[in-house]
């Protein structure tokens, strides 16, 4: 005879995706905010470890109820799959090459400056920011591109100093100055 207890009862790969999934819905959100540059080998590292987690989750989570497909037709519920497996894979692969090496290199990076060469934008319908500044190296973070204020979009600057930290994993830009406003600063204070 079946005990209530036992039907109710989870196993611990099942309690273990589960906070995997919660975690790396936190962190996806971290990773795709933060403003972070990393190394390549963080990122192709990161990506493999993504598949792999993924591939562990659909092993050893086909069965919770969470990541069953909802849909009845069979057709939706292969795309439905395949979209739900391509979004995981994809804040699998935020998470580790993004958020966690930025809350690293927060903590445990050196302070750095770095002067980029930019281009700014103005795209007034973003929902995040109208003005925004990006290039090669700034294309690197998840976002592509950082905000910037509608003055420093007016100085027509294309010179601006990236400062954060930077640590083996990368680099977390804390901040933005266009070189044109730091030097008008730099003269008003006596420096």
């Amino acid at each position: 005879m079946i005990q209530m207890n036992d039907v109710n009862k989870k196993s611990t790969a099942e309690r273990l995706i589960t906070l995997l999934l919660g975690a790396t819905l936190i962190l996806g959100l971290v990773g795709l905010f933060s403003d972070f540059v990393p190394i390549k080998p963080v990122q192709i590292l990161g990506g493999g470890v993504a598949v792999v987690l993924l591939a562990l989750t659909i092993i050893y989570g086909r069965k919770m109820s969470i990541l069953k497909p909802r849909l009845k037709n069979r057709y939706l519920k292969v795309i439905e799959s395949l979209f739900g497996g391509c979004l995981l894979l994809m804040l699998y692969w935020v998470s580790i090459s993004y958020a966690i090496p930025s809350i690293y290199t927060q903590f445990v990076g050196s302070p750095h400056e770095r002067v980029e060469i930019v281009e700014p934008f103005h795209l007034p319908a973003s929902k995040e920011c109208d003005y925004k500044i990006e290039s090669d190296y700034i294309k690197s973070t998840a976002r592509g591109f950082i905000c910037i204020t509608q003055a420093w979009y007016e100085l027509d600057e294309t010179n601006y100093l990236l400062y954060g930290y930077q640590s083996e994993l990368g680099f977390y830009i804390r901040g933005v100055v266009p070189l044109k406003d730091l030097h008008r600063v730099s003269k008003v204070a006596g420096h």
